[in-house]
């Protein structure tokens, strides 16, 4: 098996959505500028690569592209470390941003909740003015040259279904991870703040070569699950993940969220902001679920579709699996942010992963071929000189500084990716050993991870 292919190219018809929105969110941008508040970018003005960019871009490294900068906990070994450099590379081949995230890895023996094998916890900024999000993110499209239609019209709010089918308006504020805020220009920390903590459970039995063909059907992939927890990070959350759903009308949604309708929803011109019903993912308000063929690289009217999960509240009509993930699907995996990680295999980021993220304001080369044999030497000479370092108060603040976190020092539950445990044995299941219980920080309704899930046959 080759160390290098391709993550497929797109094609110069990939969205016949944008004709129909560029009107709009140029519109949008006259009547902000017309306001005489519209707020310069602060990424020196950039604009994103168009989706319909084919061919290939050259295989040297970028002069723009970001930069991950990731501290690691003591007793986090050089192979896993090399792993977490790996995936971090892989992300930055496709975003062009020019800042810097800082993360903070730890392999941890801490019991994080039942058969959970690891978690990301992304920093957050809250009470962000909505018409600040909008105005940036659609500059960005409209300088790309791609088309976004956020809720809200021309107004500078937006309305949303919520659980008991009441519609509220006239909301104003927004919540996002603090790297998609600096990909927005919307978040100006120091370079040495925290913006996300990883954890993977020691207990687990990791393969870390990145290597579908010498993975073993009872390892689960290190790189796959570091790529899903820094996709978290980067802000494909949700906003029904973090609170008492029973009272979302006090919870800021997500840029994800902005983009997420049902055809309830749409019908009343609101994003829907519930558990159950049937999400997608749209960038036309609703009207249509953004389609993908996973086979051809193109936009579809019907078959695969980006739907997202219902969320784990099974007795409101969730899935079970929380909603800061894909739809699951046992016949093709839409990406990396599917919600169920399987044993002896390895996941890619996918077009509809990176779709979303250019979506809700990062700068994505969705043409860029990736080499990974380049990209384990970068890692490995990253390795070499990683900073092991206690960051325990570090991770406190960052916690402290979202101000949305319940922090205790016990076990915690919150955001999922599961593992689904396909292999048989003679009893007929297959068990990971859970991590120990330490004293640690944790987050009660934060971590958006990745968790085990039996399966009987």
């Amino acid at each position: 098996m080759s160390n290098r292919f391709l993550f497929s190219k797109i094609q110069n018809k990939l969205f016949p959505q944008f004709d129909l929105l560029l009107q709009r969110g140029q519109t949008a941008l006259s009547d902000r500028k017309t306001e005489g508040k519209t707020k310069p970018l602060a990424k020196g003005g950039k604009g994103r690569i168009a989706l319909s960019v084919a061919g290939i871009i050259s295989l040297a490294t970028p002069a723009q592209a970001l930069n991950f900068n990731i501290t690691y906990a003591p007793g986090t070994t050089q192979q896993q470390i090399e792993g977490v450099e790996l995936a971090a590379g892989i992300w930055s081949s496709y975003l062009k941003d020019d800042i810097t995230v800082n993360f903070h890895f730890e392999i941890t023996n801490q019991q994080l909740g039942t058969n959970i094998l690891g978690g990301a916890t992304p920093a957050l900024s809250h009470n962000i003015n909505y018409l600040d999000f909008k105005t940036n993110a659609l500059a960005e499209a409209v300088a790309s040259g791609q088309n976004l239609f956020l809720p809200g019209n021309s107004s500078n709010t937006f309305s949303q279904l919520l659980q008991d089918g009441s519609i509220t308006h006239n909301n104003s504020q927004v919540m996002l991870t603090n790297a998609n805020a600096k990909a927005l220009g919307l978040n100006f920390n120091s370079n040495t703040t925290l913006d996300g903590y990883i954890q993977l459970s020691s207990s687990v039995n990791w393969d870390y070569n990145y290597n579908s063909q010498t993975l073993g059907n009872t390892q689960f992939d290190f790189v796959s699950a570091v790529l899903h927890e820094i996709g978290h990070s980067l802000g494909f959350i949700s906003s029904l993940d973090t609170a008492n759903i029973s009272d979302n009308s006090q919870n800021q949604p997500t840029a994800l969220d902005l983009l997420r309708y049902s055809s309830e929803s749409a019908a009343v011109g609101a994003i829907d902001f519930s558990v159950g019903n049937n999400p997608y993912f749209s960038i036309d308000g609703g009207q249509t679920p953004f389609g993908y063929d996973l086979n051809g690289d193109n936009i579809i009217d019907s078959t695969e579709q980006a739907y997202l999960a219902q969320g784990e509240n099974t007795s409101l009509g969730g899935d079970g699996f929380q909603a800061g993930h894909w739809r699951r699907s046992y016949n093709n995996i839409l990406g990396v942010m599917d919600p169920v990680l399987s044993p002896g295999k390895v996941r890619q980021i996918s077009q509809l992963d990176l779709a979303l993220l250019d979506y809700i304001g990062w700068n994505v080369d969705l043409s860029q071929e990736v080499d990974l044999e380049q990209l384990r030497f970068m890692a490995t000479t990253k390795a070499n000189n990683a900073l092991i370092v206690d960051r325990s108060s570090d991770v406190e603040q960052m916690l402290k500084d979202s101000d949305i976190y319940h922090v205790r020092w016990t076990r915690g539950t919150g955001w999922w990716q599961t593992g689904d445990l396909e292999q048989t044995t003679t009893n007929n299941t297959v068990s990971v050993p859970e991590p120990q219980t330490i004293p640690a920080v944790v987050i009660l309704a934060g971590i958006i991870g990745i968790k085990t899930f039996f399966k009987r046959r």
